[in-house]
């Protein structure tokens, strides 16, 4: 894993895992009956931008466990149901 630091790193040490990740985002939700998902972009555009979407869906996982500092209200009907999470019993 130290040796990959970038998209093109990923590609050499582990050939056709980007396809495969990318296929994997927009198909997983069909096995349920959904249809695919669309991605906004084929390929991060820079690191700093891949770390900041990491850094946002983080927060909105924490606020859905009732462990961030965003507002979630009791009763709008959705917690995580996950080790750590308020939703856990």
């Amino acid at each position: 894993a130290s040796s990959i630091t970038n998209m093109g790193d990923l590609e050499r040490v582990k050939p056709g895992t980007i396809e495969r990740l990318k296929d994997w985002l927009k198909r997983y939700k069909t096995a349920e009956g959904k249809g695919e998902n669309s991605l906004a972009s084929e390929s991060p555009t820079s690191i700093k931008e891949a770390m900041e979407l990491i850094e946002e869906t983080h927060e909105r996982w924490k606020n859905l466990c009732g462990k961030g500092t965003g507002y979630v209200s009791p009763d709008h009907g959705f917690w995580l149901d996950a080790p750590g999470c308020k939703g856990r019993r």
